[in-house]
């Protein structure tokens, strides 16, 4: 389904065959479609025209030369090629249980701003009395 071509320079292309309206399905699920091909002079010179994909969400984003050179790990389909990649139920236990740790850390870090906030405000209230 991908084959090479040549770019104006003579330099190899990788062309997916990706277009405009393709499906495009993450390693998560969430669901979009191509809404452009990137012709830039960047995207000539790395050989790979980088498309843009609006989710179902409203979020833009592209998918990069980086992407590419990962086998597309972020990917389950775009277009008409099936990569497969979804992430595990492990994996996503592991994010969630990451991301526990993160909110308890910034609860942690609020409350010793709320502290501090409280000890400067009675600080500044004994230097206006003193003062």
């Amino acid at each position: 389904m991908n084959s090479l071509s040549l770019n104006s320079k003579g330099e190899e292309m990788v062309n997916f065959g990706f277009k405009v309206n393709d499906e495009v399905v993450s390693n998560r699920g969430e669901k979009g479609k191509i809404i452009e091909i990137c012709e830039c002079e960047e995207c000539k010179k790395r050989g790979f025209y980088e498309p843009f994909v609006e989710w179902e969400d409203g979020e833009k984003t592209n998918i990069s030369i980086y992407q590419l050179c990962n086998g597309f790990e972020n990917f389950y389909k775009i277009g008409k090629i099936i990569f497969g990649n979804v992430v595990s139920d492990e994996q996503i236990d592991e994010e969630i249980d990451d991301n526990k740790s993160t909110i308890a850390i910034c609860e942690r870090n609020i409350k010793n701003l709320l502290s501090d906030k409280e000890r400067l405000k009675k600080m500044r209230a004994e230097v206006k009395n003193n003062g």
